[in-house]
């Protein structure tokens, strides 16, 4: 040992210490909806709900006396759909008098703006989707194309916030939003601002 130099301490021995085997549950939850909950996270006259019975395995080979149904668990999920519009289809049934032989045929609904199949329903979303939720028209008639899955098929250009709406006797005029440039409403005036009086030179 030269000077200077100190001993060092020796390592204490490592001891083992045996640890009991364990297993510990993980939460799972099939989302069953239970009475004593205060209100599902969806209201129920807004959003379509769809029914699908889940068939149980179990009761397959048992004819209905040998078990007997108790109640049920319900559960959601939330979905969506390719497409969100709804094709409105009209019949109109076409007779023919036998004592005039003449044929009658009731007229076709008359829609807001001439010569389109686009719907009153539909265009107020299409002005909302525009206004409210700033999806460019661009893009809402590319959903359009895509949900339809025709091109041929779409009823109209983006230009239809463009032209003005008829009103019938049995729509009324439509509100614009209030945060729309006046430029895109078309059934206001642009208002005339006079000209500036001329300075004195």
């Amino acid at each position: 040992m030269h000077l200077g130099e100190f001993p060092l301490p020796e390592a204490p021995e490592a001891h083992d210490k045996p640890v009991a085997g364990h297993t510990r549950r993980t939460p799972c939850s099939d989302f069953a909806h239970d009475k004593n909950d205060a209100a599902l996270f969806f209201d129920e006259a807004r959003v379509p709900v769809e029914t699908i019975t889940v068939a149980n395995p179990d009761i397959e080979g048992l004819t209905p006396d040998q078990y007997e149904v108790i109640g049920e668990k319900v559960s959601h999920r939330l979905a969506q759909r390719p497409g969100s519009y709804v094709i409105l289809k009209y019949v109109r049934p076409l007779i023919k008098r036998r004592d005039t032989q003449t044929l009658h045929c009731p007229a076709a609904p008359a829609g807001v703006i001439d010569g389109s199949r686009a719907d009153v329903s539909f265009l107020v979303g299409l002005l909302l989707d525009k206004f409210a939720w700033h999806l460019p028209l661009y893009r809402q008639h590319q959903r359009l194309l895509d949900a339809l899955a025709s091109r041929s098929a779409a009823p109209g250009s983006p230009n239809w916030p463009r032209r003005p709406p008829r009103c019938s006797s049995r729509s009324t005029r439509p509100s614009w939003p209030r945060s729309a440039p006046a430029a895109s409403r078309p059934w206001t005036r642009p208002r005339s601002r006079p000209a500036a009086p001329a300075r004195a030179r």
